[in-house]
């Protein structure tokens, strides 16, 4: 099982998903020492945005989703499952109606949102809900990730 850390590696997966790193604009302390000596997660952070919405930061090896300008402890993380990646970079580009209708519904965890796709998979009367257009949209974001 694939796990990931806060690397280039990492930056080069978020990038090819439409991620944008802002770090330059965000972290320019961190930025300039990046240029100047290169990137090591033990002495940079690093800050990463979708369509001008802040979602990611690499607080050096710890790797910190952000929702609503906050991060939850439980998905403040130094390694990734290809999972936990995979529904960071989902959450990051759900509309902001989406992601307040999941916190209502207990789906707050970003690291955890590929456990509901997997439900969405498993139960294909659950697309016919009420939710039918978020689950339909969480489905095909999952679908079109490139690791």
């Amino acid at each position: 099982m694939a796990i990931y850390k806060a690397s280039e590696e990492l930056v080069n997966i978020l990038l090819k998903n439409g991620l944008e790193e802002t770090t330059e604009k965000n972290l320019p302390v961190h930025y300039k020492n990046m240029v100047e000596n290169g990137y090591d997660p033990n002495k940079v952070k690093r800050d990463f945005s979708y369509n001008g919405k802040r979602v990611l930061i690499f607080d050096y090896v710890v790797i910190k989703p952000k929702i609503k300008g906050f991060t939850s402890g439980r998905d403040m993380k130094t390694e990734l499952t290809i999972d936990e990646l995979k529904s960071i970079i989902v959450f990051s580009k759900l509309p902001y109606q989406t992601v307040n209708g999941l916190y209502r519904n207990n789906h707050n965890y970003v690291t955890q949102l590929h456990n509901l796709y997997f439900y969405i998979k498993e139960h294909p009367d659950f697309t016919k809900s009420k939710n039918k257009f978020r689950n339909e949209l969480i489905t095909k974001e999952f679908e079109n990730i490139q690791i």
